[in-house]
């Protein structure tokens, strides 16, 4: 059997009528034509007999009673509906679909709460409407934590060498890659020191370096 939403609230009429109801129990009470307008739109999300009942309970502990008294009242008496019927335990059938039991939990609980199930009544099956649902994981799981601009420059600081001039080695190869920029070019062979005693390619050192003499130049 499929289970449909109970969308039936508080009219504007209930209104009308919840405030007569209201000024019979409260006479001292003060109503006027606009009264029934504001509180359709601070109880219209109601069911009227909820309201009628919670109006009742009200009136019977305190002369005057307001919206938000009646909005309380509503809530503890759903939850002692839903207390009273005892422990809810999904379907067999649901065990290995969490969003489809959630969902047949809150409209189980929702019955409850309208009065549509007593306890005792037998609890229907899942409703054909509740397919396998699945649950939504990006907002269920944590978002990882992004780093701050102070954490980003702390790392930067104490980033070693190194990994720097590594990362900086892959930058320039992925940019010379791209054509922005020139593939470094590497550096000439050093050429090797010449034989004579007085050129250690110190400072006075110009020109190529001679070859070493050997001993079958001497000869």
């Amino acid at each position: 059997m499929t289970t449909e939403l109970n969308t039936q609230r508080m009219s504007a009429q209930e209104a009308v009528m919840l405030c007569r109801l209201a000024k019979a129990a409260c006479p001292q009470q003060q109503f006027d034509q606009y009264t029934p307008d504001m509180w359709h739109e601070l109880l219209g999300d109601l069911r009227f007999q909820d309201a009628r009942d919670a109006l009742v309970m009200v009136c019977k502990k305190q002369p005057f009673v307001s919206p938000a008294e009646i909005r309380d009242m509503v809530s503890e008496v759903r939850r002692e509906r839903i207390i009273a019927f005892g422990y809810l335990r999904p379907p067999a059938e649901l065990d290995d679909n969490w969003a489809a039991a959630q969902a047949w939990l809150r409209e189980t609980k929702r019955r409850i709460g309208d009065g549509e199930l007593k306890p005792g009544d037998p609890l229907e099956p899942p409703s054909v409407t509740l397919d396998r649902v699945m649950p939504n994981w990006d907002r269920m799981l944590p978002r990882p934590e992004q780093p701050t601009r102070a954490e980003i420059a702390k790392e930067a600081k104490t980033a070693k060498p190194a990994d720097h001039d590594r990362r900086m080695a892959e930058v320039r190869a992925e940019l010379a890659a791209r054509g922005e920029v020139k593939a470094p070019q590497p550096e000439p062979p050093t050429p090797e020191l010449c034989g004579l005693d007085d050129c250690q390619r110190g400072a006075g050192h110009t020109g190529p370096c001679l070859p070493p003499v050997t001993k079958e130049d001497e000869g």
